[in-house]
């Protein structure tokens, strides 16, 4: 611990400045347009107009950030952040440290600061880049010899937030250059990440994670700092990251499995991992991209294709943004005990693809937009849901039969004695499931819902009796199950590769899905 360096010159000059919210104080006067008010960033008396208590706004002297406060509301105001600083040991030693800062407004324009330290991690290495950490936690026991304490912080919940126990915050960034330059993250562009993002993280999980994974390097060069991000963060990289790139890849190219081309697009979306898996589907798909539609589904987190693609039959992308997000607006949950309502844009879409299929399904006309774009459209979703079962199995029937009619003709393909073909009735995926003892009966609402497609592939000698049953989302093969589950036959698999390439790979499959 002796060898611990001070913090770096100006460190409470930049929490101040970086870190720390920013108010204006004024004090209300009805009768008055021009209004005085104290900013606390730049410590000036400024004139104000136009303003309301707890709104946001500029500082008109140093166009800092602000929050406007009345000094007859605002009672006494408590903030509070972490910040992490890393600093040099020795030459394969750094250590990164984790402040709080407590900033109190009691009923006055000044605010008091209390800054302390609360953990540490020393990290070293060795000449094959091997990483160590060890971990300290200041006890704050008055009188104790020995504050410093090995280990992290015990807490009595993980479940519950603890302050002093987390470390995720705002980096000091002025010395990151000198820091890192003779490190094991030289060029983990952990600077400009930070820079491009300025959001609280854990800086122990990006150095992790670039001694793992350095392509992460090209990553924030490219300027792909939300897919970056997702990559940091342990909720998206263990849970799906792995499955939307190749961490073993060799280049950026085969990390994405992308082509060269796709990246300028790339650049101006910033997808995360959840709209780059998106983007890559509907490339996938031939679906043509549209850059506005995905800033969007940036914003409001909206990751599943077909959610998209189903509206999109009837409506422009502009129409369908439109359409959500004043639905989202009005019908927004504020809290989870409200009785109606969306969480978020996903649950919504998901609502709105429903009911358009049960529409199709019951035949409603939906070129008449009282039908198309209901003004409430939580009512209208529970209405078209809420059928009889007689009135809801005529349904699924119909729309069964409907996409038989429209879609069979550019998916059924014969070859090497197997075909392969859509059902043309409801009665026909239940036999199939039955004789081939696998759930395949359960699906009928998924495809009438659009969530995926079912097709029987047989032996064309044996046209009506069952062999394996294929799953289809988009243009991608899902599960193919033959009786009681078991895999396909190596022929079987041959087969469906040829299909696949012939088929679902041909540019007119696009136009007719």
């Amino acid at each position: 611990m002796k060898e611990v360096p001070s913090l770096p010159g100006g460190f409470k000059h930049w929490v101040h400045k970086e870190v720390m919210p920013a108010y204006i104080f004024y004090t209300y006067s009805k009768n008055r347009k021009w209004l005085s008010g104290y900013c606390t960033a730049c410590g000036k008396e400024v004139k104000i107009s136009g303003i309301k208590h707890n709104g946001g706004g500029s500082c008109p002297h140093c166009n800092k950030d602000v929050i406007y406060k009345s000094r007859g509301r605002r009672g006494s105001i408590i903030d509070r952040e972490t910040v992490q600083i890393i600093q040099n040991i020795s030459e394969r030693e750094l250590i990164v440290r984790f402040a709080k800062i407590y900033r109190k407004y009691p009923n006055s324009d000044i605010p008091d600061d209390d800054i302390y330290e609360s953990a540490r991690i020393f990290v070293t290495w060795d000449s094959n880049g091997d990483m160590k950490e060890e971990d300290f936690y200041c006890s704050f026991e008055s009188g104790d010899m020995t504050p410093w304490k090995k280990g992290t912080r015990p807490v009595f919940s993980r479940w519950q937030n603890n302050f002093n126990a987390d470390n995720c915050g705002y980096l000091y960034d002025k010395n990151l250059d000198s820091v890192l330059e003779n490190t094991p993250w030289r060029y983990a562009q952990l600077k400009q990440f930070y820079q491009a993002t300025y959001t609280p993280f854990y800086v122990m999980n990006y150095l992790n994670r670039f001694v793992e994974y350095p392509m992460m390097e090209y990553m924030v060069k490219l300027k792909l700092y939300k897919l970056a991000a997702d990559i940091v963060d342990p909720r998206y990289y263990y849970n799906t990251l792995n499955q939307v790139i190749n961490p073993k890849g060799n280049s950026i190219n085969e990390v994405l499995g992308l082509d060269k081309s796709h990246l300028p697009l790339l650049q101006k979306v910033n997808p995360g991992s959840k709209q780059f898996e998106l983007i890559k589907r509907c490339l996938k798909n031939r679906i043509k991209f549209d850059e506005n539609l995905f800033h969007w589904c940036g914003r409001y987190g909206v990751g599943r294709l077909e959610n998209l693609t189903v509206p999109l039959q009837y409506m422009t992308v502009h129409k369908l943004i439109r359409y959500a997000s004043e639905q989202f607006e009005q019908f927004k949950r504020k809290s989870w005990s409200d009785p109606v309502g969306y969480y978020d844009m996903e649950t919504l879409l998901n609502n709105y693809r429903d009911y358009l299929c049960m529409c199709e399904a019951l035949e409603y006309d939906l070129s008449n937009s009282f039908v198309l774009y209901p003004a409430n459209l939580p009512k209208a979703h529970d209405k078209v849901n809420d059928l009889s079962d007689t009135e809801q199995a005529l349904a699924y029937e119909k729309q069964i039969q409907r996409l038989y009619q429209k879609l069979n003709s550019h998916y059924e393909f014969a070859r090497s004695g197997y075909f392969i073909a859509l059902p043309r009735s409801v009665k026909e995926i239940i036999e199939e499931g039955h004789k081939l003892h696998h759930c395949i009966g359960s699906y009928v609402k998924r495809i009438v819902k659009r969530q995926c497609l079912i097709l029987f592939l047989r032996k064309v000698k044996e046209p009506d009796k069952p062999l394996c049953t294929v799953e289809l989302n988009g243009v991608e093969i899902g599960q193919t199950s033959m009786f009681s589950n078991r895999p396909p036959t190596p022929p079987i698999k041959a087969f469906l590769k040829i299909w696949e390439r012939e088929v679902l790979q041909a540019p007119a499959l696009q136009e007719a899905a």
